[in-house]
């Protein structure tokens, strides 16, 4: 049962991705944590981690993390005090929520931290992908701290060091990695200005840190200047006006062009809809899968066939004598065996990554 699951669920993925949320490489994991070499790809992974919440959350991050973590230990010798007055009993309840954020925080980094301790990609180094969830609580809640601290600029002066120095050694650990490949949108709080089609490490991580460090100053500088001059509601639209620009501006450029994608891919279902004909998908291995086709045409099952099994059997010879004989045949955008499937098909339409096909 586990065998026919992982095949449907992983149907395209290969060893390397399997083995993640498999037994076997769970295990490997922990081994590699008790050697030195682990260690330290631990540590470079958690301080890569570190910079990125630091930074995206404006440095609001470190006075979040702080307060949960004075809260809870003031919770726990309250309770290890055994008091039973009904007052205090009223705000241990109430740190109990700093408890459950600052544990909640506290699992995903962990896991976040092991899993990208040898990262494929650039973006692995800082992957805020999951900590994002729970990063806006955070910010609240270090952007109260910040309101109620009598150390203000003590506090911003700790921020921008913890910032430097982490971007330091996350910064060395990227340029010294040989890694090319960055995907902005799993990192999106750092990524506001970078180029990811051709990214560079020397010149775009420092160009983030830089802009991330503006925000902050910007940010933490709004703050203190509105509880000085007690204009709550004014520092508050600032700060609400930037999360609002930087959004669009990360919807326009990573949003956008998937739905332009999507949406000119979807003229491959309203072409077949029209017709009751079986449908199959040559797939061999392009960037785009046929989920996308299959959840709209909810109806009609799409019939996957991997280019790699016919190869097999065929011996990359006809490959054209071994595809369905009736109905649409949908194939990736620059499959080498266009050529050979026209002799078959006739072509019905095109989209970004895919093109349709019908028997002629």
């Amino acid at each position: 049962m586990k065998e026919r699951v992982t095949n449907t669920v992983y149907a395209v993925a290969d060893e390397g991705f399997l083995s993640v949320n498999d037994y076997a490489g769970h295990i490997q994991t922990f081994k590699d944590l008790l050697s030195l070499q682990g260690i330290k790809d631990l540590f470079l992974s958690s301080i890569g981690k570190l910079y990125y919440l630091v930074v995206a959350s404006f440095g609001l991050f470190i006075p979040g993390i702080y307060i949960c973590i004075k809260k809870t230990w003031i919770m726990l010798r309250q309770i290890f005090a055994r008091s039973d007055k009904s007052q205090e009993q009223i705000k241990q309840n109430q740190k109990l929520f700093y408890l459950f954020v600052l544990l909640s925080m506290f699992g995903q980094f962990v896991i976040t931290a092991i899993v990208c301790m040898r990262p494929g990609r650039l973006d692995g180094f800082v992957y805020g992908r999951y900590n994002e969830h729970i990063l806006p609580v955070f910010i609240g809640i270090g952007l109260l701290a910040f309101c109620e601290s009598k150390c203000k600029i003590r506090l911003y002066i700790c921020c921008v060091i913890v910032s430097v120095i982490t971007f330091v050694i996350t910064f060395w650990s990227a340029m010294y990695s040989g890694l090319t490949v960055m995907q902005g949108y799993f990192a999106a709080g750092i990524s506001y200005l970078s180029n990811d089609w051709n990214y560079h490490v020397i010149t775009e991580f420092p160009k983030a840190f830089c802009f991330g460090m503006t925000l902050v100053i910007c940010v933490m500088t709004c703050i203190y200047f509105g509880i000085r001059s007690k204009k709550y509601i004014c520092s508050l639209a600032v700060i609400l006006s930037i999360e609002i620009l930087l959004t669009l501006c990360l919807g326009r450029k990573y949003i956008g062009p998937f739905n332009d994608v999507n949406y000119d891919n979807l003229r491959i279902t309203e072409y077949v809809k029209e017709y009751d004909e079986p449908v199959n998908y040559l797939y061999g291995g392009g960037f785009q899968y046929i989920d996308l086709l299959q959840f709209d045409m909810k109806d009609k099952k799409i019939e996957i066939i991997k280019l790699q099994d016919i190869e097999n059997r065929s011996g990359l010879t006809e490959v054209e004598h071994t595809l369905p004989t009736k109905g649409f045949l949908i194939v990736d955008q620059g499959c080498k065996y266009l050529e050979e499937i026209e002799k078959k098909y006739q072509r019905c339409t095109d989209s970004y990554a895919f093109i349709l096909f019908t028997t002629k």
